[in-house]
């Protein structure tokens, strides 16, 4: 065999390899998706990012408010459903706008074919894009890094100013004096951080409790 024709197949051989493993993941998935879906009890409560995954609900949302978005959950099956939205879910954003992350442990109830629409606190994760207006949509879910789960799960019972200043530490690194230009609300007419520093060192003292590096 000629050095020409040994180099063909070697050429042939690396395209090959990486399909052959993308296959061989695909099949894996499917079989774990399969096994999922046969074990699905409707007495169990189940995370909304695997109900979304394995295709049992679609979840949307519009924007609220910095403190809060409307999520929209349908239930694809004619199962009823219990459902887990854990701190550390994110609604993606459809535009330009933050998404959304969730704080807090929410749980709900889908029945069959139901399409159910509740409000939920959450804080935006990109500060350099705008808030999200009631008319910004979102269009499906994800899971935030473990810092910032870690974070949500600690903060949720805090003020979701201290909880909003704690995850922009996070996700965009941004020091105290960014995160109060960022966000201003007017007072009697004269603009203000909207966050204070008292806030701020409440974010930072959760972040140090957890070895979260932070600039605050």
């Amino acid at each position: 065999m000629s050095d020409q024709a040994i180099l063909g197949l070697i050429l042939i051989l690396i395209l090959l390899i990486p399909i052959a493993f993308m296959l061989l993941v695909a099949m894996k998935d499917r079989k774990r998706a399969a096994k999922w879906r046969a074990s699905f009890s409707e007495t169990q409560q189940y995370d909304l990012l695997d109900l979304v995954k394995y295709g049992f609900v679609t979840a949307r949302a519009t924007g609220q408010t910095i403190t809060g978005i409307t999520a929209e959950l349908n239930n694809r099956t004619d199962r009823r459903i219990y459902g887990l939205i854990s701190p550390g879910t994110y609604f993606i954003a459809s535009g330009a706008h933050q998404n959304m992350v969730i704080y807090g442990t929410n749980r709900f109830v889908l029945y069959r074919n139901e399409t159910k629409r509740i409000v939920l606190p959450a804080a935006c994760i990109n500060a350099t894009r705008p808030v999200p207006r009631d008319k910004d949509s979102f269009t499906s879910v994800a899971k935030a890094n473990r810092a910032l789960a870690l974070f949500l799960e600690r903060a949720g019972g805090q003020d979701p100013m201290v909880i909003q200043a704690g995850v922009w530490a996070i996700t965009d690194d941004y020091s105290a004096a960014q995160i109060q230009r960022t966000l201003v609300t007017t007072v009697q007419g004269r603009k203000q951080p909207a966050i204070s520093l008292a806030q701020i060192a409440a974010a930072k003292r959760i972040l140090n409790e957890l070895h979260i590096s932070n600039r605050l």
